[in-house]
């Protein structure tokens, strides 16, 4: 597939430029540093400044490669491409494609939506947000797609057809859906991961899995796709004779899921995980929250929860660097990492594999909570105590980048467990308060802007206000050896 980027200027487009540019040139206002890819952020939760495009912008490019492409415009009127015809497509507009069609929309010029014959597709939503990033919304009627976004740009894109929606969770994701309105929908993901959401169910897709599904059942547990014969039905679907649903082509793959990649050191009879780097939490009921509560904590409760282990440290660069070696699966948003610092730009599905990997997962809000809290019936709101600043001391944490795990003595709460506020974000599990739905809870601040161990933070899955700077670490309910 062609993904070179064609630019096209108009006159009254250069003369906009020309403006803008002489009107910044006389701005005489101090500007701000922004975070490395990050949008516009606010602590406090506020979004990030976005900008939606309207029914009249054209957010996306379209262009036939082999004829029988029409774009259905408001009023119902119609453009017929002829092949290699290039036109705009605004919001609202809806593409169709004949038994011989084969088009490509382009959004921005790095991310793509292939379409086959008998495709029939809507562009829904568009949002640009600061700081380079791009939701996506197309309402799928019938056909196929293929959709890449590019690794190198913050994307996500939802897919809806009539009775699922598919949202990417990671950049660089690339997956085909086969849509036939009434009988059958298949998802197949060649690269990065998605959520499937259907009937109230969800489904997680990764590299290399598959599903299918009826509009009266949710989607089928994942199996592995058979990728040799994937890569043939595409190249016969992007040629001029005609080629079986791929739904019909998965329905005949096996149901079982693909082989663990965990290394041989890992592999045991014994499916609990190794104790190593871990501190054991005894049972007890743990105080959560604070008596005065307010839009990011909690109010007062104990909690009782089981005895656990939890990871001293957070998650190194090193040992995801161990992980990625193992797995295959893409490296987080920032990566390559210094070895001893705590792993960043992960997002909560990546956290999530990775303590999987392990045998681990991610501890619960209450459990995160009180490990770093410890017992009593008036926990410390810090590890260290409940003076913010501790006595300075604070101060001199780095402010724009993140230290090794492990280095700061004073950041070390009553159970032995490090760096629970700043450093990096952390992912946690089972949050003990709502929150939005799909959203997940962020725990400890980061570095230059730390959070006492109350303090909640909701954000969605793969929310790129906050993945450049979230780490996380594993948790288990039982070690070997106990």
């Amino acid at each position: 597939m062609n993904k070179k980027n064609r630019n096209y200027f108009s006159y009254s487009a250069i003369l906009v430029v020309l403006i803008l540019i002489a009107s910044a040139c006389t701005d005489t206002s101090p500007t701000q540093p922004s975070e490395s890819l990050a949008p516009t952020f606010s602590p406090t939760g506020e979004q990030p400044q976005t900008e939606a495009l309207s029914e009249s912008s054209s957010p996306a490019v379209l262009t036939s490669f082999a004829g029988g492409v029409t774009v259905v415009r408001e009023g119902n009127s119609e453009d017929v491409l002829d092949q290699n015809e290039t036109v705009e497509v605004p919001l609202g507009d809806q593409v169709k494609l004949d038994a011989a069609g084969r088009g490509v929309l382009r959004f921005d010029g790095r991310h793509e939506v292939e379409l086959f014959g008998g495709s029939d597709i809507q562009l829904d939503e568009a949002i640009f947000e600061s700081g380079g990033s791009i939701f996506i919304r197309l309402k799928q009627n019938a056909g196929h797609s293929h959709i890449f976004l590019d690794e190198q740009m913050v994307a996500r894109l939802t897919l809806e057809t009539e009775d699922s929606s598919i949202t990417t969770l990671e950049q660089g994701t690339e997956f085909t859906l086969c849509y036939a309105p009434g009988n059958l929908t298949c998802v197949l993901i060649q690269d990065g991961a998605v959520e499937i959401t259907s009937r109230e169910e969800k489904l997680i897709l990764r590299k290399g899995e598959a599903t299918y599904y009826t509009p009266d059942q949710p989607p089928q547990p994942a199996i592995c796709a058979r990728m040799e014969g994937f890569e043939a039905w595409l190249v016969e679907k992007r040629g001029p004779g005609e080629v079986g649903d791929l739904g019909a082509l998965v329905a005949t793959w096996p149901e079982e899921p693909c082989s663990p990649t965990t290394p041989e050191s890992l592999v045991s009879e014994n499916p609990l995980p190794l104790s190593d780097g871990m501190l054991r939490i005894d049972a007890a009921p743990y105080v959560v929250g604070i008596p005065q509560p307010d839009d990011f904590h909690n109010s007062q409760q104990e909690i009782p929860l089981e005895a656990f282990w939890i990871d001293a440290f957070e998650v190194t660069n090193a040992q995801y660097q161990q992980y990625l070696q193992a797995s295959g699966e893409p490296p987080p948003a920032i990566w390559p990492g210094q070895e001893g610092h705590p792993v960043k730009g992960v997002s909560w599905e990546q956290a999530v594999a990775y303590c999987t990997w392990l045998n681990k997962r991610l501890p619960t809000e209450a459990e995160w909570e009180a490990a770093g809290r410890g017992p009593g019936a008036n926990p410390p709101i810090f590890p260290w105590g409940d003076d913010p600043g501790v006595g300075g001391a604070v101060d001199n944490l780095p402010r724009t980048e993140t230290y090794p795990v492990g280095t700061v003595p004073f950041n070390i709460s009553p159970f032995g467990v490090y760096d629970l506020v700043g450093n990096v974000w952390e992912w946690v599990a089972e949050p003990y308060a709502p929150v939005v739905e799909g959203n997940q809870v962020l725990r400890g601040g980061r570095h230059g802007l730390l959070r006492d161990l109350a303090y909640r933070q909701p954000a969605e899955p793969n929310d790129e206000r906050f993945i450049p700077f979230t780490g996380f670490r594993c948790a288990a309910g039982r070690v070997q050896g106990e």
